[in-house]
């Protein structure tokens, strides 16, 4: 190379540097094959874009309609909604109980402009279905145009996000060339020292076991001699169902998806005879229920008796036959599932469930690392039960740099899709992923805490029974015990000079701002040295 073609490669390679400090970026000079001219290629390396996910209710808002047609609406949008906030910009997920296809006729105005959005297939219940748009602010006015199904009739309402429900899920970041659907944050992968043998997370528990198996859904057709109880029966049952096939033994799932009247028994028949059902989830202000029971196969008859709300603010009982579509039997996935199959069917029944107490490794720390048990609770005494399986009854507190952190063991029944939340006294934390193995269920987490006597809550949705999985937890002060004792408080050795070094930018680069620019000052030396030289 000549000299002059090096003078000049050093001194914009030095200049460069100089002019962008301490800001590491990728500079690379192409020389052109048609020019003598030098082309520098600036690349940021750092490039990240943040996504931030929060869950918020709405409202429906309708004017001069029917109280008939607003409930119905109602209905048919989810009151959760969720907002994605990315590169200063907003997207509105919207949640709807049911199919959209193009009789649905779908529009969606903004601020009485219509905009375009984007389907978002649900791949476990394919009756339902979700859309993302964008928004500038949370007070836009937002109005949903479509066509009712039943009736083909049109309807439209404006959804009102109610701010005062906001609550952050999580906030990832991601590289900006990495599909944005993979909105999960990444987990580590696992230390093999982590990894527990596979007889030490074995429960004992008598009304709970693991089961292995798979899951499938199916549709479901209603039987009725009589034509209203049989349109009154399918407004209220959904019409996807799913099969699970665990230890040769079969189970059904059935989900109530509205009407079902409150505080009224439910009764279910297999081929003629009384059933016992474990409540997988209830909402019975709207009406809704998700329960599973066991049948012989999937020929088999399911007989409800239940009684539902109509629409005139009557409660009417009724009594129909359910059969599986065996033509439409699809294959979702092998599972892993906690069964409560002894539970019989009154949800509050006191059922307690041994708590697991696995021996669980230490987890590193330069800090103070203290031991301490939790207690699990719910309202819903099945999803007390099962998170008592789910947590490990030993939680690890970790004292550091003046934070306390509580880190929590999950042992059974979390898989990829679990989209686990926390809350420490009524707020969405964020959390941290320390380690994973699906395969056993496992999961080890890490998250602030204000103090011990912090109110805790914890959401993990089971993807097999299509709900969330929620309990409180709390620590018990009294058992709290010290396991390590926090290195930075050790006094430095009075023989050995103390020595401070400089903290360096996380580039993975070993320079910072100042010796950048001393090697860029270097660079410029050089390049007057040749110059001088070739001058010469």
């Amino acid at each position: 190379m000549s000299f002059k073609k090096m003078r000049n490669k050093c001194l914009a390679m030095s200049l460069t540097v100089v002019l962008l400090g301490g800001n590491i970026l990728l500079v690379n000079a192409n020389e052109k094959t048609n020019s003598n001219k030098e082309a520098i290629e600036v690349k940021n390396l750092n490039q990240e874009s943040k996504i931030k996910i929060s869950e918020i209710k709405n409202n429906i808002i309708m004017e001069n309609e029917s109280k008939e047609e607003k409930e119905l609406n109602r209905a048919f949008l989810n009151e959760v909604s969720y907002v994605e906030e990315k590169d200063g910009k907003l997207n509105l997920n919207l949640n709807f109980n049911g199919k959209i296809n193009e009789k649905s006729n779908l529009q969606i105005f903004i601020n009485d402009k219509e905009v375009k959005y984007e389907n978002i297939l649900n791949e476990l219940d394919k009756e339902k279905t979700s859309i993302k748009f964008e928004i500038s602010a949370l007070q836009d006015k937002i109005t949903v145009k479509r066509n009712i199904d039943e009736t083909n009739a049109p309807t439209k309402f404006d959804v009102d996000l109610l701010e005062e429900t906001i609550k952050e899920e999580n906030i990832n970041t991601l590289p900006n060339n990495q599909n944005e659907a993979q909105i999960i944050k990444p987990a580590k992968q696992p230390n093999e020292n982590q990894v527990e043998k596979s007889n030490e997370n074995q429960l004992e528990a008598k009304n709970s076991t693991t089961q292995n198996g798979k899951l499938s859904e199916v549709e479901n057709k209603i039987i009725s001699n009589d034509v209203l109880v049989e349109s009154m029966a399918r407004e209220s049952l959904g019409k996807v169902s799913y099969i699970e096939e665990i230890n040769g033994k079969t189970y059904a799932q059935l989900e109530f998806v509205n009407s079902l009247a409150k505080d009224k028994e439910l009764n279910i028949l297999v081929n003629g005879n009384p059933v016992p059902y474990n409540t997988l989830s209830k909402d019975v202000e709207n009406g809704k229920m998700i329960i599973k029971y066991e049948i012989p196969n999937i020929d088999a008859k399911t007989t409800i008796k239940c009684s539902v709300d109509t629409f005139v603010g009557e409660v009417k009982q009724i009594e129909y036959d359910v059969i599986f579509k065996k033509d439409t039997l699809k294959f979702i996935k092998d599972i892993n599932s906690i069964s409560t199959n002894n539970v019989d069917n009154s949800l509050n029944k006191d059922i307690t469930v041994p708590r697991s107490n696995a021996t669980i490794q230490r987890p590193s720390s330069d800090g103070k690392v203290s031991s301490i048990k939790n207690e699990v609770s719910s309202p819903n005494k099945i999803f007390e039960n099962m998170g008592r399986v789910q947590l490990n009854e030993t939680t690890y507190i970790e004292e550091i740099n003046n934070k306390t952190y509580a880190i929590f063991d999950f042992i059974e029944g979390i898989d990829p899709n679990s989209n686990t939340r926390i809350t420490v006294n009524g707020k969405s934390v964020s959390h941290e992923v320390l380690s994973t193995h699906f395969a056993k269920g496992n999961m080890r987490i890490k998250f602030e805490i204000p103090n011990l006597d912090a109110d805790i809550e914890v959401k993990n949705y089971l993807d097999f029974k299509k709900v969330d999985l929620v309990y409180d937890v709390k620590l018990l002060k009294d058992t709290l015990k010290e396991e390590q004792e926090s290195s930075t408080t050790q006094k430095p050795n009075p023989t050995l000079p103390s020595i401070t070094k400089p903290k360096l930018p996380q580039t993975g680069i070993g320079f910072d701002g100042g010796m950048i620019t001393v090697l860029g000052t270097s660079m410029i030396g050089a390049g007057l040295v040749l110059t001088k030289k070739k001058d010469e």
